[in-house]
């Protein structure tokens, strides 16, 4: 499997493995912006760092990034931060974050899972 996704009542751990692709993670993103949280979604962290084949291109990146738009209204509350595994996934998760974080200000790319969890730490989130 791709990836696994963890909810709790106000966020998500979404893990990818193995072979990822820019397909599978709309899915994933479909699947959290859809999810009933039973509290306010404040938060979401999506972990690329178990991946070993990364096929993302950036037309797909686009897409993902027009997902991510569209839901803003729906979770206005929402921290994402993802967690690059290497230059290529950060590069491209810039692009999602510098095109999201115009619509929903809190968005981050982390090159740790340690990292990223300070980051939402700092924002009052604890997962």
């Amino acid at each position: 499997m791709p990836y696994e996704a963890k909810y709790k009542d106000d966020g998500a751990l979404i893990r990818f493995s193995g072979h990822t692709t820019g397909r599978e993670i709309l899915k994933a993103k479909r699947e959290l912006f859809g999810h009933r949280f039973p509290k306010d979604a404040r938060w979401s962290l999506c972990d690329f760092t178990a991946i070993d084949k990364f096929d993302v291109l950036p037309t797909e990146v686009t897409a993902i990034i027009r997902q991510d738009i569209a839901s803003a209204d729906t979770h206005p509350n929402l921290a994402e931060v993802v967690v690059a595994g290497n230059s290529y996934q950060y590069g491209l998760a810039r692009m999602w974050e510098q095109q999201v974080d115009n619509v929903r200000l809190r968005t981050y790319v982390a090159r740790s899972r340690e990292e990223a969890e300070e980051w939402l730490e700092q924002r009052g989130i604890r997962i």
